[in-house]
């Protein structure tokens, strides 16, 4: 994605929340009253989903993932509980980041 395209796709997310008041500064700090949190979990789930179908791709290059991700030595199968384990890390990480809430 270029960084004119962001550009425009900030302007207009920013031009739809002025136009249905989705921005709320009234305490000086500029909020956003969108579920940050669930949105975020969706992509991360997405993102971090291990499918039985990419497995099977992930199979073939397994090895250089492994090297990789630093899981060089470890079983396929130990390495794909591994590789769900940093994902999962990695998703609970970004809910606390986003939802304010102090785990």
């Amino acid at each position: 994605m270029t960084a004119e395209l962001q550009q425009q796709i900030l302007q207009s997310f920013l031009f739809l929340c002025n136009e249905i008041n989705m921005i709320d500064n009234s305490t000086g700090e500029t909020f956003y009253p969108m579920p940050y949190q669930e949105i975020t979990e969706c992509i991360y789930e997405l993102e971090f989903e291990f499918s039985a179908e990419l497995n099977s791709v992930i199979e073939g290059l397994i090895e250089p993932l492994k090297k990789l991700l630093k899981l060089d030595g470890l079983p396929i199968e130990e390495a794909k509980t591994e590789l769900n384990r940093k994902s999962v890390h990695i998703l609970n990480a970004y809910k606390r980041f986003v939802s304010h809430n102090n785990y």
